[in-house]
């Protein structure tokens, strides 16, 4: 058992066919949709499982051609705690300092000047006392109305 989890904890878990089981286990439906609509395309999943000091990370991302604006503010601006562009975040100094994008291989995408095209509905966002969320979790969703991208995400470390 000690094996899988640290051969998990490394490549972590990218198949769509647990996606179910490893949502339906948490309290991420609130943000994370049940299930996944097939109307959408390039549809990216990534669990990392926590290990030793490592954080875990919940990740889903996919384009609905479907998806207005309007439409995604209905579903979870009354859910948010904060709603607003990456670059006007200054609440919780460091929270949201990571890419908000990761390719298929797990990896962060370099794409950082597209960050601020996307409306992220922070559900929730807890750090510790450090000054600059040294550990901390999050929750939220983004949208981005231009490329119709959609992001949920959860992390804690």
């Amino acid at each position: 058992m000690f094996i899988v989890a640290l051969v998990q904890s490394i490549n972590g878990v990218s198949n769509l066919i647990f996606y179910k089981r490893y949502i339906s286990e948490t309290n991420l439906t609130k943000v994370f949709p049940k299930n996944i609509s097939t109307n959408v395309s390039d549809v990216q999943f990534h669990y990392n499982p926590p290990f030793l000091q490592g954080s875990m990370i919940y990740y889903l991302y996919y384009v609905d051609e479907n998806m207005t604006s309007d439409e995604f503010d209905k579903k979870y601006k009354n859910k948010a705690e904060w709603v607003g562009q990456k670059n006007e975040y200054n609440k919780k100094n460091g929270l949201l300092s990571g890419n908000l994008l990761m390719s298929s291989d797990e990896s962060y995408y370099e794409r950082q000047e597209h960050e601020n095209d996307f409306v992220i509905y922070l559900v929730e966002g807890k750090c510790d006392d450090s000054g600059y969320c040294n550990h901390g979790k999050f929750l939220y969703t983004a949208f981005n109305e231009k490329t119709k991208e959609i992001i949920y995400r959860a992390e804690q470390w």
